[in-house]
C-alpha cells in the first residue's frame, strides 16, 4: 500500500477543477458586476475549487495511498494553520484571494513540471499551495475597495487612524466635549446634513467659474480626520461630521474659515467591520441651533451646535431591539418638524423610529422595512409632505408627524439591503427606485386622490444599476453610476442615454443652476462633467483627496467640503463662470 505507483497520475481533471474554479471566481465580475452572481463567485467558487481538488486527490488511483493520505491531511492542516494564525479580519479574503493564489500556482506547476519526477514533483506542489496561502498570514484587511477588491496592510504597520491619533498626541490635541459658548439657534442652513436640503444631491443657487485651468478652486485648508464614511452638514460658519478616533466615535465642528476644530463631542463606542473598516457611517444633521447624529452602534445624539453640549442620546438596539446591521447603522438622521426620523431595521413594524427633537422622546414607530444602508428622504407628493424610506421592503411614505402610512411600493429583496436613496423627479409624483445586485432601477407613478394615494409602476430597466452610489435627477434625466461606471438615462423611458465615466465607486452631486455634475471619484479626484443627455462631457478636474473616496461632496457657503476616511479638505469656488 505504500509503494509509489508506477505511472504517473494524470492531472487533466485538476486542472480543469483549477480552471473552471477560476473561471467561476473572476468571470462574474465583469459580466454581472455588483450582483448576487458576483458576490457568491468571491466565496464559493474558491471553496468549491479547493474541495474539487481535495476529492480528486483523494481518489487519484494513480497515486499511492500514503501520499493521498498526506495530501489531503497536510492540505487541510495548513488551511485550518492558515485561519488559525491569519488576522480575524483576513478571513474573506482567504477564500476570495488567497486561495484563488494557490489554485493557480498549483495549476501552473502542474503544467510546468509535467516531465518531472514525482517525487521532486509532489513537494513542488506543496511548495505552490504554501506560497499562496502563508504569506497572507502577515498582513490584515483595512477595507475593501470599490470593486470588493481588499485592501491590506502588514500586521505590525499602522493604520491611517494610528498615525492621525499620533499625530493629535505628538501636538497636545485632546478632545473635548465643548470648548466655545454661544449659540446658533436661529441660524438657518444652506447644507442641513445628508445630500442637502432636500436629500435629493442638488445644490441650487450656486454658480462658480469651471476653467479650472485658468481659475481653479483655492485650497483654503486641509487635514486628517479620523476614519467614517460621514459627510458633512453645514451651518453658522461650521461643518460638522463624525469620526473614529480610537475607543471614542465623535461628533465634531471644524470651521469653515481655517479648519480648526471648534468643537467635538465623544463617546466611548468603536464599530469596525472588514469591508468598511472602522468609523461612523451616518452623516449629521443640523437643524435651528442643533446637531443630531447617528452613530454607527445605534446610538442618536442630540447636541448643542455651537457647544456641543450633549443634550439627549437614545439607543436603538435598547429601544425598539434593532439589531446591529453587519455594515453597522447608517441611516442619517432627518429632522421634520418636532421628529428625529432614523432608519432602525428593527421587527413589528419599527423600520422608522422617530424622536422628539427637544427631549428625544420617542414619538412613534412605522415601516416594514429591515434591510437598508439608506436614510429617510422628506417628499412633497399631492401637496401632503411625507417621508420616504428605501428598504428591502420596496419604498413606503409615512406622515413625518405621527408615523401614519400613507402608501408604499411593494419590491421585495429577501435578505438584502437597498443602498441608495429613491429619486423623486420635478412633477412630485414621480419615484424611482435605485437598486443594486443587479436588480435594476423601478421608476413609479404616485396618484393621490382625496386624501388617498396608489402607486402603479411606469417602468423597470436593467440600464441603471447602482450599488451604494446615489443618483441625481436634471430635466428628465437621471445621472449617477450603473456599477462602477457613470451613466445617464432618460427618466421617461428607463433608457440609456449614454455610459462612459471611468470614475469607481465615487459619488455625485448636482449644480443645477450651472447644468453640470460634480462627480468625486473614489480615488478623490473631483470631476466636472456636463448634465447633458447627448453624450459625456468633462469639463474640469482637480486631484482633491488622497486615499479611497466613498463620501458625499458638499458644496455650500462658497465652498466645496470633500473628506473621506483619512482626510478632509476646503476649496473656495469662485462665483465667476
Amino acid at each position: 500500500m505504500t509503494q509509489e505507483p508506477k505511472s504517473r497520475p494524470r492531472f487533466l481533471v485538476p486542472l480543469a477543477i483549477i480552471a473552471a474554479s477560476l473561471a467561476l471566481r473572476f468571470i462574474p465580475a465583469w459580466i454581472a458586476p455588483f450582483t448576487m452572481l458576483h458576490f457568491m463567485s468571491l466565496g464559493f467558487a474558491p471553496i468549491l475549487g479547493l474541495l474539487g481538488i481535495l476529492i480528486w486527490w483523494t481518489f487519484a488511483r494513480r497515486v499511492s495511498w500514503r501520499d493521498r493520505l498526506l495530501g489531503v491531511g497536510a492540505g487541510i492542516l495548513a488551511l485550518v494553520l492558515v485561519v488559525l494564525v491569519a488576522d480575524k479580519s483576513l478571513i474573506f479574503a482567504l477564500m476570495s484571494e488567497a486561495i484563488p493564489l494557490a489554485l493557480l500556482l498549483l495549476g501552473i506547476a502542474l503544467l510546468l513540471t509535467r516531465s518531472w519526477d514525482w517525487k521532486k514533483r509532489r513537494w513542488l506542489l506543496a511548495s505552490c499551495v504554501a506560497i499562496g496561502l502563508l504569506p497572507w498570514t502577515a498582513f490584515r484587511v483595512t477595507g475593501q475597495r470599490g470593486d470588493l477588491g481588499f485592501e491590506v496592510l502588514p500586521r505590525w504597520g499602522k493604520t491611517a487612524e494610528a498615525h492621525f491619533l499620533d499625530a493629535r498626541r505628538a501636538s497636545g490635541t485632546a478632545d473635548s466635549a465643548h470648548r466655545e459658548k454661544g449659540s446658533l439657534v436661529g441660524v438657518p442652513s444652506t447644507w442641513p446634513g445628508f445630500r442637502g436640503p432636500s436629500r435629493d444631491g442638488i445644490v441650487r443657487g450656486v454658480t462658480f467659474a469651471t476653467d479650472w485651468q485658468a481659475n481653479p478652486p483655492r485650497e483654503r485648508w486641509r487635514h486628517a480626520v479620523g476614519p467614517a464614511w460621514s459627510s458633512f452638514a453645514v451651518a453658522g460658519g461650521l461643518a460638522f461630521t463624525q469620526e473614529q478616533r480610537g475607543e471614542d466615535e465623535v461628533v465634531v465642528a471644524y470651521a469653515l474659515d481655517d479648519g480648526r476644530e471648534v468643537w467635538v463631542h465623544a463617546s466611548k463606542e468603536r464599530f469596525e467591520e472588514p469591508q468598511g473598516g472602522p468609523g461612523p457611517r451616518a452623516t449629521p444633521a443640523y437643524d435651528d441651533g442643533r446637531i443630531y447624529a447617528l452613530g454607527a452602534n445605534g446610538t442618536l445624539t442630540g447636541l448643542d451646535a455651537a457647544t456641543g453640549e450633549k443634550l439627549w442620546s437614545r439607543s436603538l438596539q435598547e429601544d425598539v431591539k434593532a439589531p446591529l446591521p453587519p455594515w453597522g447603522f447608517s441611516s442619517s438622521p432627518l429632522v421634520a418638524g418636532r421628529a428625529v426620523i432614523v432608519f432602525a431595521g428593527a421587527a413589528g413594524n419599527q423600520g422608522l423610529v422617530a424622536y422628539d427633537r427637544d427631549t428625544g422622546d420617542q414619538l412613534w414607530t412605522a415601516g416594514q422595512g429591515m434591510l437598508s444602508y439608506g436614510s429617510p428622504m422628506p417628499a412633497r407628493i399631492g401637496g401632503v409632505p411625507q417621508v420616504l424610506i428605501l428598504s428591502d421592503f420596496g419604498i413606503e411614505a409615512f406622515k413625518p408627524e405621527d408615523g401614519t402610512p400613507l402608501w408604499q411600493h411593494e419590491w421585495l429583496m429577501p435578505q438584502m439591503p437597498r443602498l441608495t436613496m429613491p429619486l423623486l423627479l420635478a412633477d412630485e409624483r414621480t419615484v424611482m427606485l435605485p437598486t443594486g445586485f443587479g436588480r435594476g432601477t423601478r421608476s413609479i407613478a404616485v396618484q393621490a386622490s382625496n386624501g388617498t394615494f396608489s402607486s402603479a409602476t411606469n417602468w423597470e430597466s436593467l440600464a441603471f444599476k447602482p450599488y451604494f452610489n446615489d443618483a441625481v435627477c436634471h430635466k428628465d434625466h437621471c445621472y449617477g453610476f450603473d456599477g462602477n461606471i457613470f451613466a445617464c438615462i432618460d427618466a421617461q423611458t428607463g433608457r440609456r442615454s449614454w455610459k462612459g465615466g471611468r470614475y469607481g465607486n465615487g459619488q455625485v452631486v448636482l449644480l443645477a443652476d450651472m447644468d453640470t455634475l460634480l462627480v468625486i471619484s473614489d480615488e478623490g479626484e473631483v470631476v466636472l462633467v456636463a448634465a447633458d443627455p447627448s453624450g459625456l462631457r468633462e469639463i474640469a478636474r482637480i486631484k482633491a483627496l488622497q486615499g479611497k473616496t466613498w463620501n458625499h461632496p458638499v458644496v455650500a457657503d462658497g465652498v466645496l467640503l470633500v473628506r473621506n476616511a483619512e482626510e478632509t479638505a476646503c476649496y473656495e469656488v469662485s462665483a465667476r463662470r
